[in-house]
């Protein structure tokens, strides 16, 4: 549960409509908008017209920039804790 932007306070996570889960490949560089950031994700592929590689738009998620700033520390706390670990080298 999230304790933000209330610390000590613990205040539930509801998901008032399903929302599907939506596969990422890369990030575009992100855009200031204002005292905002937009953080586009995308798939990468290949277009159905000719076969050429393309990004499909697939999210747009805008915030402030302390809160994306979180949500990155967030997504890099959360990969560096789940790798794999490994044997060392001999």
């Amino acid at each position: 549960m999230s304790t933000a932007p209330f610390p000590g306070v613990e205040i539930p996570t509801v998901e008032p409509l399903a929302l599907v889960d939506t596969f990422v490949t890369s990030a575009l560089p992100l855009q200031a908008i204002g005292d905002n950031m937009r953080l586009l994700l995308v798939v990468s592929g290949r277009s159905i017209h000719d076969k050429s590689p393309e990004n499909s738009l697939v999210a747009k998620l805008v915030g402030s920039r302390s809160d994306m700033l979180k949500i990155a520390a967030a997504i890099v706390r959360g990969v560096t804790q789940s790798a794999p670990t490994r044997a060392p080298l001999k």
